[in-house]
């Protein structure tokens, strides 16, 4: 394979020169939307949002997304600093709200709540439980998003650091939050 300039060949895939496996807490769980609704299939629509916030480049191929229920491989996935890769129960844009993402995953998101982990070999690199018990908020018809000033492995535990997106990425039927990019500023308490 031939790939560009600061690149190198892993695993078939063009990937950042140097990307390796994450230590924990080098990519967290950025973004959740776990109720489509409205016209979106929860089966085909949901979807996860990761953000490497490592200072090296970062492998995530060989590496597992998963819930209490089930997990799914990821292939090919690999980030530089602030990268985001966006996880989709569909990768048919017409069935997911129009997203390319960069992987699918096949178990289903809770909308009462969830516990959902990137584990790379037997190293658990994140987990975050959302849900009211954790006082995260709660969507319909959009995401759930990581402040941008709270974007660590520690603070992405807390409910307080999250608040409903309020961006608009689909227009019809109307859908928030910003799959694949920087989320807003969540509002002053």
């Amino acid at each position: 394979t031939e790939c560009g300039a600061g690149e190198a060949c892993q695993d078939g895939y063009c990937a950042p020169e140097g990307a390796a496996p994450p230590a924990i807490g080098d990519v967290i769980f950025n973004e959740i939307l776990y109720d489509p609704a409205d016209g979106l299939s929860d089966a085909r629509a949901e979807w996860i949002e990761v953000v490497s916030v490592s200072a090296n480049p970062i492998s995530l191929h060989g590496c597992e997304l998963g819930d209490a229920n089930g997990s799914s491989g990821i292939e090919g996935v690999f980030l530089r600093t602030g990268d985001f890769a966006l996880f989709a129960r569909s990768a048919d844009p017409v069935e997911n709200g129009g997203l390319t993402p960069n992987g699918v995953f096949s178990f289903s998101l809770n909308n009462g709540g969830d516990t959902l982990t990137l584990t790379c070999g037997n190293t658990v690199i994140d987990t975050v439980i959302y849900g009211a018990a954790t006082e995260f908020p709660e969507q319909s018809q959009g995401s759930i998003q990581l402040d941008p000033n709270q974007q660590d492995a520690d603070q992405n535990n807390l409910g307080r650091s999250w608040c409903p997106a309020d961006q608009v990425y689909l227009a019809d039927p109307q859908h928030f939050g910003t799959p694949g990019a920087a989320n807003t500023a969540c509002p002053a308490e």
